[in-house]
């Protein structure tokens, strides 16, 4: 059934395709075509042109518009069996990114492998199927060699956070005369984590963040990496310590003196009740979130606590990746009150 349906007669597969897609949704999984078809727009001139010939042929009885219109025809069908074998036997795999991000580009690696042994595939497509919360851009191959791959690089940007499902690549061409566009689907089931975004565009993320520093911040001399005050230069200063840009402008040896450098520890306490509207919850989880992520990245040992979890302050980007994941997938709870504010 399926030569039948994919190759000799395309306008059939395309016909019989939105027969069945107009039922339910349990009727399109028992029964899914191995092929889509479209038409484009001159496919459809074609069309009209070879109907318009064949009821010409048909009312005049002449012998050569009978030719001409066979010789249309048979090009529809070579035209079905052509497309068909640039499509059969292609490999596709998808290689995603370790971390993904709400509202920010992903490069995903693409690679599609021939698996012909003779007859290479020309001029196909590749998309990822739709999916919601999901916009990708379609990959473009030229020509694939009979076993041979090819990488291609494709940008993919997710609109919510949490758990996708990635249902797999829709494969398409318009091969060989551009009349039809015909796509078949490779499976390539994949799940996939989001977290949420880290951009802090309002910059109430890093307000907090800095304020939360100035106030952990114990102001004693020693020998760290925060300036804390300028003063006259004694016996008993290390000479590295001379400020060389003052001395040049005074006729004084200044030194600089340096705040003491220690561990730096914060909670961060997401009150996760409900709000008003979903876009507010979700307003508060990347504010968590870009919290989380400029601490760490300050050098800042930073811990996460809701009202059902709770995780022990840690340093380095592994941290950053747990916080992120249950920010991830958290959901709001009954009640009134959601916050975020860190505590040291």
């Amino acid at each position: 059934m399926r030569p039948a349906l994919s190759v000799p007669l395309p306008w059939l597969a395309m016909i019989i395709g939105r027969a069945f897609g107009k039922q339910k949704q349990t009727r399109r999984r028992i029964f899914k075509l191995p092929r889509t078809l479209t038409i484009t727009k001159e496919g459809w001139w074609y069309i009209a042109i070879l109907l318009l010939i064949g009821v010409a042929a048909i009312n005049t009885g002449n012998n050569l518009l009978y030719l001409v219109a066979a010789t249309l025809l048979s090009i529809i069908i070579v035209s079905g069996v052509v497309s068909e074998h640039t499509l059969r036997r292609i490999r596709i795999t998808r290689v995603m990114p370790r971390s993904l991000y709400k509202n920010s580009p992903a490069i995903v690696r693409i690679e599609a492998l021939n698996d012909k042994r003779r007859i290479p595939s020309f001029s196909f497509t590749s998309k990822e199927i739709p999916t919601a919360s999901l916009s990708s851009e379609p990959i473009y191959f030229l020509k694939l060699k009979p076993r041979t791959s090819a990488i291609r690089c494709a940008s993919y940007t997710f609109t919510g956070r949490g758990r996708h499902t990635l249902a797999g690549v829709k494969l398409s061409t318009r091969f060989p005369f551009g009349l039809f566009v015909k796509g078949r689907e490779a499976p390539l089931a994949t799940e996939v984590i989001v977290y949420p975004d880290v951009t802090d565009s309002g910059k109430t993320a890093s307000l907090m963040a800095r304020e939360a520093i100035g106030m952990e911040s114990n102001r004693k001399r020693g020998r760290g990496a925060e300036l804390r005050s300028v003063r006259e230069y004694t016996a008993l200063d290390d000479a590295r310590l001379i400020y060389w840009k003052a001395a040049g402008r005074s006729a004084r040896l200044l030194v600089k003196e340096f705040e003491e450098e220690h561990a730096r520890r914060f909670t961060i306490v997401f009150d996760n009740y409900k709000t008003t509207t979903p876009h507010e919850f979700e307003a508060l989880v990347d504010k968590a979130a870009s919290i989380a992520k400029i601490l760490i990245e300050k050098g800042c040992r930073v811990g996460f606590r809701t009202l059902a979890e709770s995780m022990k302050p840690g340093a380095g980007q592994a941290q950053l990746h747990k916080i992120l994941h249950l920010l991830a997938l958290i959901a709001p709870v009954d009640g009134q009150g959601a916050n975020v504010r860190v505590e040291s």
